[in-house]
């Protein structure tokens, strides 16, 4: 059913969020990153690129953040996995907007 699928949805999003290990400011940048997508639909030429400077400022933060935090060995490896799981998330998101309407 559905209510079965966003469930387990639910329960695999929370379990990779434990796996990463976010700290709150992590976390936080980690919402604005996901927020400010570019590809959202409707939105005029200038406001995608608004967009995009600010996914890229946030994404510049957050990889200074992960490297002060979690070292110059796993910071890079870290923040590409977060960055993957974003993806991952904001396809899934996109997707099940798509199914809902």
């Amino acid at each position: 059913s559905e209510a079965k699928n966003d469930r387990e949805m639910y329960y695999v999003t929370v379990q990779k969020m434990k796996q990463l290990n976010l700290d709150k400011k992590e976390y936080v940048l980690l919402k604005a990153i996901i927020s400010c997508n570019p590809a959202i639909e409707d939105l005029s030429k200038s406001s995608r690129e608004i967009m995009q400077e600010q996914r890229d400022r946030y994404a510049k933060s957050f990889m200074s953040y992960i490297m002060s935090r979690r070292g110059l060995k796993e910071g890079p490896l870290i923040y590409t996995e977060i960055m993957a799981y974003a993806d991952w998330l904001t396809r899934l998101i996109k997707r099940n907007k798509v199914s809902t309407c």
